[in-house]
């Protein structure tokens, strides 16, 4: 009962899916849904910008028009707005009325939208095409100024001209926009000062408002809470200033709570609207193929218990190979697409209304049906403990015998059912482009073609990186060995001679001679000094380990370089001077300040000065330098080796690793290993490098910032 529950749902749940994904496809067929989910608001759209764009063009447009045909801010019919010469009638004067009702008669009209319509009727007076006027002016916006011009171009001019200026009184006028303007022309030289505005906020109110635009002429100055206002913007206005003899200064806002029913509203809502629907959509998709995820999962959960049902069908499942699945899988699910595709091609009588949101019903179902079955096979087969590739079974085969090489054979079974099931791919495909001759598809043909090879050769590529691993782990297990020897080599001398001096002691005493107080006091100092060897190493082992595994406190602190290694230098010098070693500073940084634990930086300088004084050649020079770029500073130390190094500089840094192979030296073989750890847990970067007989460390810190 509870697997055909979950299954049910499951099934629910792929089907809502399915849905939702067809809705976004029938709404959103056509834009672009990142688009529309990344918008954090409504004035980040393209929509909104446009149509701000616009308004902003228009308050000139307006102003411009203003002043040809208003009086006293009125549309004032009798205005004079062209005459014209002719020989019938002479000096013709052009009034707004003469021109709506000479238009009118030759059926050219302005509906309610402000748009001009033509309407011929049995009444219409059709246009002449000889009747020319020769126009001496206009007082009107016009391509067309002077000269002449055929009635029909005069008048629908004209139309359209008193048309724009209709829109704009109606896009611009104060209560019925959420749009607000204050326009000021100045003129310098008379100090004549116009203002044109549709709203009471005073500027002060514009710019303290969210969405603001002030731009000058006269200062050159555009300045805007929108990203899409430029400096362009002050160039448009500058090419259709409707007084260019005078500067100007303008002032724009919109009111984002949108009261006003206008164009910016209604684009709003529809934004709103838009993205609730979109959101809602894929909040939908979202769940269900979350519910689809997990009752799919509990369904495989529930497979994985049924011990009974893997024992009645082992013969089935368990006894053909994974690879064969696979191959089935990939067979049937392109069938049964091309199968959908078939069927999407045809009319249908429930086909759903969008033909292209169908077929995303029939291709996930192709694509569902053998998808959830071979996931219940995998799963059984999974509980059986036989869900395993051929080739990575005779992986494990070779390791367990301790082979650790990948032969041929199991490479070739491990890469060539899925190469050859994307070449079929890819020969259909080829085949299909040949029926359709749709580019796409040859196209998805040739990417499949392309991964196939990759694929190909980065099995290749994994082959001999495996085998990489294969000799890297056998190296490690060489160092592993090798260090248990060193650390017990180390253990095993201070701790011999401690047994040693303990026995001698004990002899010393049962059997003391006439000088045995003299020989007690030397060998107890003896034995002190090998325990203090021992404790030391134990210490170096204790607290290496710690900073290997991140258990270290750090207390990190600003420190000046330069003056520490000042202090160093001093502190060490007399050591050094005892070998003849002369330490030359140089600092060339900038900046001389990092983090760090000054505890913990000045053990690290500690091991690197008692490796100088150990192993640098006699009467020679050490040198230290402080170099910096922008964000890094450098410490780096050289000095000439008294031997040549017998191992390599990249194992130097490891455990129980000396340059002297012989351990002739005093030491473990920690200071390194323990000073590269410290830098790295204090967020550096500690190197060593050789050439010949010269020893470089370089330590690198970024530097302190506040």
């Amino acid at each position: 009962m509870m697997r055909f529950l979950t299954t049910f749902v499951n099934i629910i749940a792929a089907i809502i899916a399915i849905f939702t994904l067809s809705m976004i496809q029938i709404e959103f067929s056509h834009k672009d849904i990142n688009a529309i989910m990344s918008s954090r608001s409504f004035e980040s759209t393209e929509e909104f910008s446009q149509m701000l764009h616009e308004r902003i063009d228009e308050t000139f447009t307006l102003i411009n028009l203003k002043k040809s045909f208003e009086s006293n801010n009125r549309l004032n019919y009798d205005a004079l707005v062209a005459e014209s010469l002719d020989k019938e009638n002479g000096i013709k004067k052009w009034t707004i009325n003469d021109c709506l009702d000479e238009a009118k008669k030759h059926g050219l009209m302005i509906d309610t939208d402000y748009n001009v319509i033509r309407n011929e009727d049995s009444t219409t007076i059709p246009f002449s095409r000889s009747n020319l006027y020769n126009f001496m002016l206009k007082l009107y916006p016009s391509t067309v100024r002077t000269g002449a011009q055929t009635e029909e171009d005069f008048l629908t001019e004209f139309m359209e001209t008193l048309s724009a200026y209709h829109k704009a009184n109606r896009d611009l006028t104060g209560n019925l926009t959420n749009f607000k303007y204050i326009v000021n022309f100045q003129d310098d030289l008379s100090e004549k000062d116009l203002t044109y505005k549709n709203t009471d906020l005073s500027k002060s109110d514009i710019l303290d408002s969210p969405i603001f635009i002030y731009i000058s002429s006269k200062e050159n100055i555009v300045s805007s809470s929108i990203n899409s206002i430029t400096s362009q913007e002050l160039n448009n206005l500058k090419s259709i200033n409707p007084h260019p003899d005078m500067n100007f200064e303008v002032y724009y806002t919109i009111d984002n709570s949108y009261p006003a029913s206008d164009n910016f509203r209604a684009s709003f809502v529809n934004y709103t609207d838009t993205k609730n629907r979109c959101a809602t959509l894929l909040t939908l998709t979202i769940l269900s193929s979350i519910l689809f995820i997990i009752t799919l999962a509990i369904n495989l959960m529930l497979i994985l218990r049924l011990k009974k049902n893997v024992e009645e069908n082992k013969s089935i499942l368990t006894q053909i190979h994974t690879e064969v699945y696979i191959f089935v899988y990939i067979f049937a699910l392109v069938v049964l697409i091309h199968i959908a595709g078939k069927i999407t091609s045809t009319t249908l009588p429930l086909m759903p209304y969008n033909f292209t949101a169908a077929r995303y019903y029939f291709y996930v179902l192709a694509a569902y049906i053998p998808t959830l079955l071979i996931a219940q096979v995998f799963a059984s087969k999974y509980a059986d403990d036989s869900l395993t590739l051929s080739s990575v079974k005779a992986i494990k085969e070779n390791v367990d015998r301790n082979d650790y090489t990948i032969n041929p054979r199991t490479l070739f079974v491990g890469t060539l059912i899925p190469v050859l099931s994307f070449i079929a791919i890819s020969i259909y495909l080829v085949h299909l482009f040949s029926v359709t001759n749709d580019v796409k598809i040859l196209a998805l043909a040739f990417f499949i073609f392309v991964a196939t090879l990759s694929f190909t050769i980065y099995i290749l590529y994994l082959y001999r990186e495996f085998n990489k691993a294969i000799e890297a782990e056998a190296r490690s297990n060489d160092m592993r060995t090798t260090l248990i020897t060193n650390v017990t080599h180390d253990i095993k001398t201070p701790l011999t001679s401690i047994l040693n001096y303990a026995e001698i002691i004990t002899e010393e005493i049962k059997h003391p001679q006439k000088d045995s107080k003299e020989n007690l006091i030397e060998y107890s100092n003896a034995l002190i000094n090998k325990s203090n060897r021992l404790n030391e190493l134990i210490n170096d082992l204790i607290f290496d380990s710690k900073i290997s595994s991140g258990n270290i406190d750090l207390d990190m602190q600003k420190i000046d370089l330069n003056a520490f290694i000042n202090q160093l230098s001093a502190e060490f010098s007399d050591r050094l001077a005892e070998k003849g070693l002369k330490i030359v500073y140089e600092n060339n940084a900038k900046s001389t300040f990092i983090s760090a634990d000054s505890s913990q930086l000045y053990r690290v300088f500690q091991n690197l000065f008692s490796n100088i004084f150990k192993y640098a050649l006699e009467n020679s020079r050490v040198y230290i330098e402080l170099k910096s770029t922008k964000s890094k500073i450098k410490i780096i130390m050289k000095n000439i080796q008294k031997e040549k190094l017998e191992v390599g500089t990249d194992t130097l840094k490891n455990r129980f690793v000396r340059g002297n192979k012989s351990r002739s030296t005093e030491g473990f073989g920690l200071g390194l290993s323990i000073a590269d750890n410290l830098i790295s847990s204090m967020n550096g970067t500690f190197e060593i490098k050789t050439v010949k007989d010269q020893f470089t460390t370089t330590i690198t810190f970024l530097i302190y910032e506040a």
